[in-house]
């Protein structure tokens, strides 16, 4: 009897070792078909995998692609709207045996994303089984609606979605509107795919400028999402955003307050450089901290400051903007001090260090108009005092 048992566990434990193990000798590249087509079932878009596939079951689920690439929608700008190098799916194994798929991490290794809204309305990340078609197409003459199968699929979850030294292209047709983030480090965490909550963390460059950030985005679902936003750039200034978002499916409009901290100016010029716009600040000046509070509201690309107030070191004023960002960023700018000393602005030009036109007149100081142009940046500024003091007068 103690013999027969000692053979059943054993032929038990060969049994697990067998399932836990055997898709380590799996050759899973044999499936690689099965796969992309059940993709293109779920997205309409064709899925390539054109490196090796592999399935590790200890000590988690893990599926592994090389070299996988998700085709755009029809008429778009490249053929690819995702190409990465590597994919990792971490699933969990207690849910996996009830038959649900919990994703537990998405990794994505070098992923170049392209997201991207044609002149006609489509957006390629609008994912589905039907062919794309505008967002004011009508139905084709005679087509019936599509019937509701009653078969039902197995629940999907996914925890986090982790992106390793990504790419991130932005494009909008209908306004000529292009922006590229190099550098994408970032963990997303969603309550559901479709519409959030969404929470992002992590490090990126936009327009040659590390960033980090740290962002919550509300239920997409709802007329008004909630959002919060945190940017730290590398000379340790802050920016923050805190508001709402509507139209988040299609034209997203944003409005809320933001706050805006650098503790040292020359620290902020440096950052400024870095992204196109250069200043040579008077040394008084070099060493003071700004702060400013105002209202936000717009585009994503195309967006207003109203009820500006700031303070630089001991100055303290009111203002207003108007942003447009775009291959050459436009800045209109409205600043109004209550008391202004010019003297440390005349010990050093805060200009943009560019030649001047040949027909360039100097401006009276108060109240002043300033017009830059820097590589990718236009600003123009208007500057009013309600008194100015020059060599301590």
């Amino acid at each position: 009897m103690k013999r027969t048992a000692i053979v059943v566990v054993t032929l038990l434990a060969v049994l697990a070792a067998a399932v836990l193990l055997g898709p380590n000798f799996v050759n899973w590249n044999r499936h690689k078909g099965a796969i992309s087509a059940a993709v293109e079932e779920a997205t309409g878009r064709k899925l390539a995998i054109a490196g090796d596939l592999s399935l590790r079951l200890l000590p988690q689920p893990v599926l592994t692609a090389r070299d996988v690439r998700l085709a755009n929608m029809s008429g778009g700008s490249q053929p690819d709207m995702l190409a990465l190098s590597g994919l990792q799916v971490l699933v969990g194994f207690g849910p996996l045996l009830r038959g649900e798929i919990d994703v537990r991490s998405l990794r994505l290794v070098e992923p170049v994303v392209l997201l991207e809204r044609l002149a006609d309305g489509r957006a390629n990340w609008n994912l589905g089984p039907k062919p794309d078609l505008p967002a004011n197409a009508a139905p084709l003459p005679g087509a019936e609606p599509a019937a509701t199968s009653p078969k039902q699929s197995r629940p999907v979850a996914l925890q986090e979605v982790v992106i390793i030294n990504g790419k991130i292209l932005w494009r909008d047709a209908r306004h000529g509107q292009a922006e590229q983030f190099d550098d994408v480090n970032v963990t997303l965490t969603a309550t559901t795919l479709d519409h959030g909550p969404f929470s992002i963390k992590g490090s990126l460059r936009a327009r040659d400028l590390p960033i980090s950030l740290n962002a919550v985005l509300g239920d997409l679902e709802r007329p008004s999402a909630p959002v919060r936003l945190e940017l730290a750039l590398m000379g340790g200034e802050k920016l923050a955003l805190r508001g709402s978002v509507t139209d988040a499916g299609g034209t997203p409009r944003i409005q809320g307050k933001i706050e805006g901290d650098a503790a040292r100016l020359s620290a902020l010029a440096a950052t400024l450089e870095k992204g196109g716009l250069a200043f040579t600040l008077p040394p008084a000046l070099a060493g003071q901290a700004l702060t400013l509070r105002g209202d936000v509201a717009g585009g994503l690309q195309d967006f207003s400051v109203s009820a500006l107030t700031f303070q630089l070191g001991d100055m303290r004023g009111t203002g207003a903007a108007a942003i447009k960002l775009g291959p050459q960023t436009k800045v209109d700018a409205t600043l109004a001090f209550g008391r202004l000393d010019l003297d440390p602005w005349l010990a050093a030009a805060t200009a943009p260090r560019m030649p001047a036109p040949a027909s360039a007149t100097t401006a009276p100081a108060v109240p002043a108009k300033a017009a830059a142009r820097a590589s990718g940046v236009e600003l123009a500024l208007a500057v009013t005092a309600e008194a100015a003091t020059l060599r301590g007068g």
